[in-house]
């Protein structure tokens, strides 16, 4: 069986939790729970689809984004064109939740506890302490784990609906272990706008689009210190409402265009604009630091998936999960039923395999399993943003970064790039599929 086949699955369980979970559980997400003054007043300022948007959920978003900048040292952009630029990050986030609810992503109870928990760690507070400090902000825990359900449903839709399309081809890998990516391992700290293009503008409308680039460059050239605040205003990058910061990453986290403008930037300098396929970006480096490399506990794993999808839902997925389990139990053959059950498709064919794996590249909850689980003893099914799976861990061993294993790195490595090109092109077709109406 081919090492592309064996570890196809393991560049979804490695990228998922890692490239998501770091924007979704952060201090961020405990400045936009502070809960906005009682409205005596209210009206819709977007229609998306079937749900609204109010003009007291705008109002609660732009008073924590204005009181984050203030607390950075940050200047606000004109009100109108914050409040507009945030509209539109709303309406994306709504329509990412909606496709999340159309395609049978569901969170457990058991999942919302558990983020909770990991939210208040993130804030070196205790879970009592977290609830005290709640209180301090007028937020009740029941407002915190709606708006972590929210976020954590976003998050699933798009693992489900981008990770599960990108492929990574051996050819891909080679290619990157023979470039100098391959070879040096550095951290980065960039800061970026994105001035999106329609996939579908004509010509006219591109250029445009480009000169506005190309205006907001001048500005940056002739401000530096001001690239925050253009990015809260005018970015359409997932970052853009940290003022465009994408914090540190390693070189082998970062999509090519990045890493292309570091080759001719100095710290603090600022590239023009450079156009790929979801627009014109402008990019700043902000600071360079050398990384390192770590021996780590491969576990040999196989396991069998059961997906949801828009035919089966969670429920449905998680009771045939349990119907294998007890068939398990009762003697029948791992490798059979993965070959007949379950949805990877490339790891089932050989009997559920995913050969030897690090878990600090794992979905958090298929690790915990992994980690905890007796050699050679079947798990009850575990929820990931995948689906349910039944794991069994077959060995364990410690070693050194094989050439196996650094195929299986370089993998998570181009699947991170492919994800955050195409997240935005995905987002933009939800809106072109959509029917949104604002009225600001």
């Amino acid at each position: 069986m081919s090492n592309m086949i064996k570890s196809g699955i393991q560049h979804l369980l490695k990228v998922t939790t890692k490239i998501l979970w770091s924007t979704f559980l952060t201090v961020f997400l405990l400045s936009t729970m502070v809960s906005a003054k009682v409205e005596l007043l209210d009206k819709i300022v977007a229609i998306v689809n079937n749900s609204a948007i109010m003009q007291s959920e705008l109002n609660s978003r732009l008073r924590h984004i204005e009181q984050n900048m203030h607390n950075q040292g940050v200047k606000a952009p004109p009100s109108d064109a914050l409040k507009k630029h945030v509209l539109e990050f709303m309406i994306a986030e709504e329509l990412q939740f909606q496709q999340a609810k159309k395609q049978g992503v569901n969170i457990s109870a058991e999942e919302l506890n558990e983020a909770v928990q990991d939210l208040a760690k993130k804030n070196n507070l205790s879970l009592s302490q977290f609830k005290e400090s709640l209180k301090v902000d007028h937020v009740t825990l029941d407002q915190v784990k709606a708006q972590l359900y929210r976020e954590m449903m976003i998050a699933h839709v798009q693992e489900m609906s981008v990770i599960k399309k990108i492929h990574i081809s051996e050819q891909e890998i080679k290619r990157y272990l023979d470039s100098p990516q391959g070879e040096k391992h550095q951290q980065y700290h960039f800061a970026h706008i994105l001035i999106a293009v329609p996939q579908n503008a004509s010509a006219d409308e591109t250029g445009r689009i480009e000169q506005k680039a190309k205006t907001i460059y001048d500005e940056l050239s002739k401000n530096p210190d001001d690239f925050g605040n253009i990015a809260i205003k005018e970015s359409a990058g997932q970052f853009a409402l940290k003022g465009g910061d994408l914090g540190w990453r390693s070189s082998d986290q970062l999509p090519d265009l990045f890493l292309e403008a570091a080759k001719g930037l100095q710290v603090g300098q600022i590239t023009k604009p450079i156009k790929n396929s979801s627009g014109f970006h402008i990019i700043k480096l902000i600071g360079i630091k050398s990384s390192q490399h770590h021996i780590q506990t491969l576990y040999h794993v196989r396991h069998i998936l059961i997906a949801p999808n828009e035919i089966r839902s969670s429920i449905e997925a998680h009771g045939l999960a349990n119907k294998i389990y007890r068939m398990l139990r009762s003697g029948e053959d791992f490798s059979k039923l993965a070959r007949s059950y379950s949805d990877d498709k490339n790891s089932s064919l050989n009997g559920g395999d995913l050969a030897w794996i690090a878990t600090d590249t794992l979905d958090p909850h298929f690790a915990k399993e992994v980690t905890t689980l007796p050699i050679n003893t079947i798990s009850h099914p575990v929820r990931t943003a995948f689906g349910w799976h039944i794991i069994e861990v077959l060995g364990k061993k410690k070693e050194d970064v094989s050439e196996k294993l650094q195929k299986e790195q370089v993998r998570e490595i181009l699947t991170k790039r492919k994800f955050e090109e195409q997240l935005p092109i995905w987002i933009d077709n939800l809106k072109r599929a959509a029917y949104i109406k604002i009225n600001l």
